[in-house]
């Protein structure tokens, strides 16, 4: 078992070995409007991030970071390509 430190000082205790928090990106693209009007934000976006793992995603103001980040929460929807949390589709919040 590993401790590590929250962002609020307390210290959270990590199993090692978990089988909960992976999560799936997978050849994402976000659209957003219709027809003329349509913008894609965000083009075959993918990536794992398995239990324990401390992931940063950067890059310049636009270029689709949060967008990709509601996505993960259910916030957005995919176009195309699946988000999966546990194995389980992102649908919705929550």
């Amino acid at each position: 078992m590993k401790l590590t430190e929250t962002s609020l000082g307390r210290v959270q205790k990590i199993t090692e070995g978990s089988t909960k928090g992976n999560i799936s990106v997978q050849d994402i693209s976000i659209v957003f409007g219709a027809g003329k009007t349509s913008f894609t934000a965000v083009e075959n976006i993918s990536f794992d991030i398995h239990p324990g793992e401390f992931v940063c995603i950067v890059g310049p103001s636009g270029c689709g970071k949060s967008t990709v980040l509601n996505a993960v929460a259910g916030f957005n929807h995919p176009a195309l390509g699946r988000v999966e949390v546990d194995g389980q589709l992102v649908q919705a919040p929550g």
